[in-house]
């Protein structure tokens, strides 16, 4: 990964991140309601540690709403 320095040269630089999703299958939804699975699902990937990501559950199939993570990644420092 490359970032802009403070000198307007891009270097190499060590980027980590963590990632929530939240995916939208049907309607009846409202933008908040998304945004929400997706910032719970970010929080328990920030939780687990560095480089995790979280796929919320589709609203549709979520019978306990205080659980909404399904899926988790180890981090290889790969982004495919």
């Amino acid at each position: 990964v490359s970032a802009l320095v403070s000198d307007g040269h891009a270097a190499a630089t060590p980027l980590g991140l963590s990632v929530g999703i939240a995916r939208v299958l049907y309607g009846g939804e409202t933008l908040e309601d998304i945004l929400a699975r997706a910032d719970h699902a970010l929080y328990e990937a920030k939780k687990s540690g560095r480089g995790q990501w979280r796929l919320a559950r589709d609203r549709a199939n979520d019978s306990a709403p205080e659980n909404h993570v399904t899926r988790s990644s180890q981090s290889s420092g790969d982004v495919a």
